[in-house]
């Protein structure tokens, strides 16, 4: 193999839905993610392995003791120093692999510094968020800059994702689908429970692979599609 920095992903080069053309493209990419809780470390923790060029994350709290039950990129000396979620993830993601450029932003997104958070060239957004109302932020935003993203959501033992891409030719919006955000029950949303582990790693797979699959292969958009699925349908 001619480069050496494609060694790491060799295995995954054999799927020929990436093969080394597909690898190279996902090396070149540039992701933003918005969240860093429980599928916010799932999502980023899978794009750096599989090799992403570029991953920004934004996230403005800090590691609690009660967050290491599932998201999985800090530990307990993280949330002892009460480290930024960003940062630690950030660190954490740079010995899992060197060649990915990780950049940390401690921020609030909100209306006044989204479409500044934007500006690097992304071509893709993934919602690693906790709360609608950001979401629908993001989904404004991506439709006036055409930017891909894709919603993800994780409570309790279900989950939900769907992958928006903006403009003619492109699927229906968040928006689009749902003009205003439902009421109670109609949305997964912040709760003490949170996300059980095994429930919040559909999610983010999903949400990554969309990342992967369409930046190596650069499919056309299919329909928006919400999908939901639970994670207590096994027994034992």
């Amino acid at each position: 193999m001619a480069d050496q920095r494609l060694q790491r992903y060799d295995r995954q080069m054999l799927l020929p839905q990436i093969e080394e053309t597909g690898q190279r493209r996902l090396m070149a990419s540039r992701v933003l993610l918005v969240g860093c809780g429980a599928l916010g470390t799932a999502i980023a923790d899978q794009l750096v392995r599989a090799g992403v060029g570029h991953l920004t994350i934004v996230d403005r709290d800090i590691v609690e003791l009660t967050n290491l039950q599932r998201q999985t990129l800090f530990d307990e000396a993280d949330a002892r120093d009460e480290m930024p979620k960003a940062i630690a993830a950030a660190n954490r993601l740079r010995r899992v692999n060197s060649e990915v450029e990780v950049t940390p932003i401690v921020a609030d997104v909100h209306a006044g510094n989204l479409e500044e958070l934007l500006r690097p060239g992304f071509a893709l957004v993934l919602d690693g968020t906790d709360n609608v109302q950001t979401r629908y932020l993001i989904n404004d935003v991506a439709v006036k800059h055409g930017l891909p993203w894709v919603y993800g959501a994780a409570v309790g033992v279900e989950g939900r994702v769907m992958g928006i891409v903006p403009g003619t030719g492109g699927t229906p919006c968040l928006r689009c689908m749902f003009p205003e955000p439902a009421g109670p029950g109609g949305w997964p949303s912040p709760s003490p429970r949170g996300p059980r582990c095994p429930s919040r790693a559909a999610p983010p797979c999903r949400n990554s692979r969309r990342h992967i699959r369409s930046t190596a292969r650069r499919p056309r958009p299919r329909p928006a599609r919400l999908r939901r699925g639970r994670g207590n349908r096994g027994r034992g």
